[in-house]
């Protein structure tokens, strides 16, 4: 679909598209799906409003636990995430969906004998798994992470929440 798109300069008049070159009418066929591109002062005060909603949705709710682990050194760590707000998903027209920050409290529910189970506390998830790595990991290079893919719910890859 859309793999040998054209790009084509058109002007409206009276609602139909004509080609700016030819000044010939676009005729498009039935149910084919194409791109379009317009200055925001080109559309009407209706079409404006439908494109530029925002969107947000509560995907878990405070108290919540999320899991995530990491290993070092032949060691595997695995530590539990308990929001302490709701984490909310939220989509800006034409970006990818984000989580909002999300305060949360990190505990290690396993790890190497005589490592420190220490409490955490974190802005957002981004936030907790970097504090969590710096600290248990500090010699690492990264602490980053894709929080959609390593926080899990009840087993779950966080990806699947993503409604938006």
């Amino acid at each position: 679909m859309l793999q040998d798109a054209k790009r084509m300069t058109v002007v409206s008049r009276e609602g139909r598209l004509y080609s700016q070159e030819s000044n010939a009418p676009v005729i498009f066929r039935d149910d084919e799906p194409f791109w379009i591109c317009v200055p925001a002062s080109a559309l009407s005060d209706n079409h404006i409003s439908l494109i530029h909603e925002d969107q947000s949705k509560v995907i878990l709710q405070q108290g919540s636990i999320l899991t995530f682990e990491f290993g070092y050194q032949s060691d595997q760590y695995v530590f539990k995430t308990r929001l302490c707000e709701d984490l909310v998903l939220t989509k800006k027209v034409g970006k990818s969906s984000r989580l909002s920050p999300c305060h949360c409290e990190i505990t290690m529910i396993h790890g190497p004998i005589g490592a420190e189970a220490q409490v955490i506390m974190a802005d957002s998830l981004t936030q907790a798994f970097n504090k969590t790595s710096v600290h248990y990991r500090p010699e690492n290079r990264s602490h980053t992470c894709n929080v959609f893919i390593t926080f899990r719910y009840h087993g779950v890859k966080l990806t699947s929440l993503r409604c938006f």
